[in-house]
């Protein structure tokens, strides 16, 4: 068969497992590589791949022997831990030619690790960081009510503040152009094992990052999952009448005059396909560019690592975060 795209997915545990189903819904017959140091992740991603009927007019090859890609890919997706990440795609540059990128979030655990994937990915390839709050239909209607404004918005009570901080971090930026300039992180508390990834830890408490338009945000939460429910509200600092809840899983949200519905979250498997061919056809992913990100992840990293070192018994240059 004729392929007309090749792509490879690097790291493919859960998430990386649910791009591959994504993958299997692309319209062009692709010729698709896994790569994972885990046989069983491998296996359980093949038992993930084999139930989509969509999948049998791709070609899919998996593996964990890193010497194996080679050649030329129109998309590399780093979809494995934080810890890796840079490693993975500094390899991966060095050793086979990728014309874009797309990265999860967290992009590393440290400024050092942020540093490796900018030097390794050229200037003149396409790189995106997963972090869509700005796709989903809720948020995309949300967007211009606040008309571009400073807003001060509220992200409370939700499961893995530095896990999945980076998401309301980036949204707030975007939504005003504008950049993190200030991390407060006096409301922090512990570390502990995070809930989903028992080897990686999270922190519980609240924190609160300023930005260079005069925007604020309060992030808080808990590194395990409890009946809290989650808060989340935004709200314009020039105008005061468009202040909105937002009830994200109910799709919905609403101020003193309005409610507006739709979407407000979108699995992997289910984004994956128009993502994916928004990226290979060259249309606009409504993703931030990595270095964008790479604006968003350095403050927010820098003050987490500081208060980890400040809080817990040993001192580290890398947060064991994912």
């Amino acid at each position: 068969m004729i392929y007309q795209h090749r792509i490879v997915v690097l790291g493919v545990g859960q998430l990386g497992s649910r791009y591959l189903q994504g993958l299997a819904k692309l319209e062009s017959p692709s010729e698709i590589w896994a790569y994972d140091v885990s046989e069983e992740a491998l296996g359980k991603a093949r038992q993930g791949w084999d139930e989509m009927s969509s999948s049998t007019q791709h070609g899919l090859s998996m593996t964990t022997d890193f010497e194996d890609l080679e050649g030329d890919f129109d998309l590399a997706i780093l979809s494995c831990t934080a810890d890796s990440r840079p490693r993975l795609t500094s390899e991966l540059s060095k050793k086979v030619n990728v014309r874009a990128w797309l990265l999860e979030k967290l992009l590393a655990q440290s400024s050092q690790g942020l540093q490796i994937i900018r030097d390794s990915i050229p200037e003149n390839a396409p790189a995106w960081v997963n972090t869509p709050m700005m796709t989903y239909p809720l948020y995309q209607q949300l967007t211009p009510k606040l008309n571009g404004a400073p807003v001060h918005a509220n992200f409370l009570n939700f499961t893995g503040v530095a896990c999945n901080g980076i998401h309301y971090v980036d949204f707030v930026a975007r939504l005003g152009d504008t950049e993190v300039v200030g991390v407060n992180v006096d409301g922090l508390r512990g570390w502990t094992p995070y809930v989903k990834r028992p080897l990686f830890f999270d922190v519980e408490g609240s924190m609160e990052l300023s930005y260079s338009n005069g925007s604020l945000l309060t992030l808080s939460g808990v590194s395990a999952n409890r009946s809290a429910s989650v808060d989340f509200n935004i709200r314009s600092l020039h105008d005061d009448s468009s202040h909105w809840t937002i009830f994200e899983q109910e799709g919905r949200a609403v101020s003193e005059s309005e409610e507006i519905n739709g979407q407000g979250f979108l699995f992997q498997s289910d984004s994956t396909p128009q993502l994916v061919s928004k990226i290979l056809s060259k249309s606009d992913t409504g993703l931030p560019t990595l270095n964008q990100s790479l604006l968003q992840h350095k403050p927010f990293l820098q003050a987490l690592l500081e208060h980890w070192n400040a809080v817990m018994s040993d001192r580290r240059t890398e947060l064991p975060i994912t």
